[in-house]
Order: structure tokens, then C-alpha cells, then sequence
């Protein structure tokens, strides 16, 4: 059986190593990406089954990433990632 693959997109390398860590003792398979230009072309190239996706990065954002992946594949599924506590945030996301 083929392992879900999943990208996580993150700009804090230990919170990205952190999580791609715990996904793939799992048994999932894992790639990273530190920005949201990156996740883009990752996105295209890989075609992961899932897209784990910071709110918060320097550069092109969560949200706007979001919006660009979404309009390239409406498909896509991306779980929005924080540490912060903003509900209208939230609801944006």
C-alpha cells in the first residue's frame, strides 16, 4: 500500500522537522517546504494528498498561498496550521 503523502509547509525548520518527524513515524510519506512560493511548486510537481499549511510566514502568507493553490487545484486539501489565537483569523482561514 502507498503512503498518504503529505506537504508541510512551514518557516520554522524545528516546528517543520518537528512535524514532518511525527507524520512520518506514522508512515506517512513527507515533503517540506519553507515558504509559500515553495509549497506552490512543490504543490505542482508532487501532488500531495494533503497540504499542511502555516497561517503565518514571512513573504507570501497562508492565506494568499491558499488562494493561488486553490485556484490552480479547487481540489486541494489543505488543513491550516497556527500557534496563534486569532479567531477572525481563523475564520479567514
Amino acid at each position: 500500500m502507498m503512503a498518504h503523502r503529505i506537504l508541510v509547509v512551514v518557516d520554522d525548520p524545528s516546528v517543520r522537522e518537528a512535524v514532518r518527524a511525527f507524520l512520518v513515524e506514522r508512515g506517512l510519506s513527507v515533503t517540506n517546504a519553507h515558504s509559500g512560493e515553495q509549497a506552490l511548486e512543490v504543490y505542482e510537481q508532487e501532488r500531495p494528498d494533503v497540504v499542511l499549511l502555516d497561517v503565518r510566514m514571512p513573504g507570501k502568507d497562508g492565506l494568499a498561498t491558499l488562494r493561488e493553490l486553490k485556484a490552480h487545484d479547487p481540489a486541494a486539501a489543505v488543513i491550516m496550521l497556527t500557534t496563534i489565537v486569532d479567531e477572525p483569523l481563523a475564520k479567514q482561514a
